[in-house]
């Protein structure tokens, strides 16, 4: 019985020690979500979505996307993106977003232009 009280003393602060080690791992990136200009907007036109392996905008899809922390945001490198409605073949497209102090996410493409301040959608 001294063994089993041992045992249960010592494995429930380690077992707290490793949930709390494990949560940053298990907790979405800031990133992760839609994203829309205002929040009326987010059912039917959000802007931008955007998962842990993935991006989606309202007028492309991409594969598979990977986030690179830098700075004050993150660089997207997207792969094999193709534009709605285009028959060009998909092309990987890099570009790199950040969140203010407000919550709100930015996006910056390559050619110079950035999109709105964009709201993060429920759910």
């Amino acid at each position: 019985m001294e063994e089993f009280l041992k045992s249960i003393w010592f494995g429930v602060p380690l077992a707290a020690a490793l949930l709390l080690l494990a949560a940053p791992a298990l907790a979405a990136s800031p990133y992760v979500g839609k994203w829309a200009t205002a929040p009326g907007e987010c059912e039917a036109n959000p802007l931008i979505m955007l998962d842990e392996d993935n991006a989606a905008g309202a007028s492309f899809g991409c594969e598979s996307a990977s986030y690179a922390k830098g700075g004050d945001g993150w660089t997207v490198s997207a792969k094999q993106c193709a534009a709605e409605g285009e028959e060009a073949a998909p092309a990987d497209m890099t570009f790199r977003i950040a969140i203010d102090r407000d919550g709100r996410l930015q996006v910056f493409w390559d050619d110079g232009t950035q999109s709105a301040k964009l709201v993060r959608c429920p759910g």
